[in-house]
């Protein structure tokens, strides 16, 4: 072998050692990886064998209990005799399927969401009438109440007409106080110095007393001699006049008017007209009444003299109070109340008795024109026209009648009951009503089969919240997952609420409460197996491949080991040769 070829064949086996140990390297590293994987396909098979899952425990119709992994959809399905659960999130929502959702969305009452689940008899034809008999109902009844508004203020106008005709007719009967008054005593142009006209006479020409006489026989007279009485002025309202102040006796010294002919009967009759409380002054405080002394008896212009004080910018004073036919309020500065006759006499007494009180009195016309305009003016009992006639409403309009509610059946009572209650708490309400009512009272032994019975639904508080929004849709992989209910329950994102009964002597009454899942003995925790089975077969298949795996790779180490062998053998006796070819080169020059 030459020296050229030599070197080649060493560069040659010492490639093929290098990839030799590269690949030897290699399927070492992948033993070590298979260790890893067993590991890990342990780990696994442990964690399966500590595994538990939430079972739901049922019975059936004959009593035997019955297990199923417990879902959300598990917790939902009706079945006869069951608890009702509902599952509630963080925002306080009851969790629902995508049936019970959708049914809920499309429908407007209870009695409409107990129809999608087919649990009413004869619904549709019957229900969907009186919703439209209700509906023109409550228009009716709206109109009802504009018309029987109107009819309530039409009514109310023709009883006060009634009682003004009534009043009207009372006056209009009456004596008329000025006429007896005058026939008798006279007036401010007939009264004379002499006979039953003389004091009204004599009051005019200025004496007190005669005014004060004459006055006294006004005022609860009893057709005798004067007595005499107890009387408050009106002047004490105002003008510093206390009550006491105000306060007097009249004067009893005169007998009857001189008892001249029927004068003291005259007196009599008029003064018990005065005391009649609902004869009021006639409203002019003008001392000389123009239709009584000016020959215009159409001249009716009222003259207030309050009103006059008040608009000229000052508080009326106790003389103007006491003279005005008017009643004055000094706090609201009110002068619209007429005062009775009778008061208007009693003010005018007051200031004759008292007439150094009032410097105005001490004129001898202001007292004459005192007087002229109150047997003249308020005395008068002028008849006014009769009230105007309103139209008589007669009876009230009828109330419209409620439409009569059809009555509902539905032959499952506890299916209904239970749809019923996940309406209240889709609607936001925790204590649902026992809507169910037994249509027959009928004992056992009188229905040949059991099932056949029929219960009433109640259709009070039926309409959906429209603004509710208490409720939320669970997607329908997470409805079907044991795992996902396994987990949330575990940590507390969703809880249970469950549906209570009372029972009472009347009725049943249901309430939705929360509680925890563990405390259920629905709800109970096992060996999940079928957990345990899937990692026990997934960590047997993965040992048997590790297995089968490292045979190969040890086969494949034992094969590279016998080569790398060879080439070691091949390298040291190529290099041998190699290096006797060099010395003999060395000798060769050397020579």
């Amino acid at each position: 072998m030459g020296l050229a070829s030599g070197q080649a064949r060493l560069l040659s086996i010492t490639a093929r050692l290098t990839d030799n140990e590269y690949r030897s390297q290699r399927l070492t590293n992948a033993r070590l990886n298979l260790s890893s994987i067993s590991e890990e396909a342990r780990v696994d098979y442990q964690e399966a064998l500590n595994s538990n899952k939430f079972v739901y425990v049922a019975y059936n119709s004959s009593g035997r209990s019955e297990k199923t992994d417990l879902t959300p959809t598990v917790l939902w399905q009706y079945q006869p005799c069951k608890n009702q659960y509902a599952l509630i999130n963080t925002a306080g929502k009851i969790l629902v399927s995508q049936e019970d959702g959708d049914n809920f969305k499309q429908t407007d009452t209870l009695v409409q969401f107990l129809d999608k689940y087919d649990l009413l008899n004869d619904y549709s034809e019957d229900y969907e009438k009186y919703k439209t008999d209700y509906a023109q109902y409550e228009n009716d009844y709206a109109q009802w109440q504009e018309d029987m508004s109107q009819w309530e203020m039409n009514n109310s106008n023709y009883s006060a007409y009634l009682k003004e005709l009534a009043k009207w007719q009372r006056d209009k009967n009456k004596v008329d106080l000025y006429e007896v008054f005058s026939g008798e005593v006279g007036t401010s142009v007939t009264a004379t110095s002499s006979g039953g006209s003389f004091c009204y006479y004599s009051a005019l020409n200025g004496d007190t007393g005669c005014y004060l006489h004459l006055l006294n026989e006004l005022l609860d007279y009893d057709g005798g001699d004067c007595q005499p009485h107890d009387y408050l002025a009106s002047c004490g309202y105002n003008g510093s006049y206390a009550d006491s102040d105000r306060s007097f006796t009249t004067n009893a010294s005169h007998g009857g008017m001189h008892n001249q002919g029927n004068t003291n009967d005259v007196m009599k009759e008029v003064s018990a007209g005065i005391n009649d409380s609902e004869k009021l002054c006639d409203g002019d405080d003008d001392f000389i009444p123009d239709y009584s002394l000016n020959g215009d008896a159409d001249d009716k212009e009222m003259f207030n003299i309050l009103q006059a004080a008040i608009e000229a910018g000052r508080t009326p004073t106790p003389f103007e109070i006491l003279v005005s036919d008017y009643i004055y309020n000094p706090d609201t500065q009110d002068c619209s109340q007429k005062k009775t006759i009778k008061q208007k006499a009693i003010d005018m007494y007051y200031i004759i008795q008292n007439i150094a009180k009032f410097p105005e009195a001490n004129d001898s016309a202001v007292r004459k024109n005192m007087l002229i305009n109150f047997t003249e003016g308020d005395l008068r009992n002028i008849v006014s026209d009769p009230p105007e006639p309103v139209e008589d409403p007669g009876d009230a309009p009828p109330e419209p009648q409620k439409p009569i509610k059809p009555t509902l059946y539905t032959d499952d009572k506890e299916k209904s009951q239970w749809y019923t209650n996940l309406w209240y708490r889709m609607n936001g309400f925790d204590n649902p009503q026992e809507i169910m009512t037994l249509a027959e009272e009928k004992t056992n032994a009188q229905y040949e089969d059991i099932e056949t019975k029929k219960y009433i639904i109640n259709l009070e508080n039926i309409d959906k919240n429209a603004f509710s929004n208490s409720y939320e849709i669970l997607p329908s992989n997470l409805a079907a997952s044991k795992d996902w209910l396994n987990n949330v329950l575990s940590q507390g994102i969703v809880t249970m609420e469950k549906v209570g009964v009372t029972r009472t002597a009347s009725e049943n009454e249901f309430k939705w409460s929360s509680m925890i899942y563990s405390n259920t003995t629905d709800i109970i925790t096992e060996e999940d197996s079928e957990a345990i089975a899937k990692a026990e077969v997934h960590y047997t298949q993965v040992l048997s491949d590790v297995e089968k795996k490292d045979k190969r790779y040890q086969m494949q180490l034992r094969s590279l080991d016998t080569e790398h062998n060879a080439l070691q053998t091949e390298y040291s006796s190529v290099k041998s040769e190699v290096d006797k070819n060099i010395s003999r080169s060395f000798k060769v020059f050397q020579g």
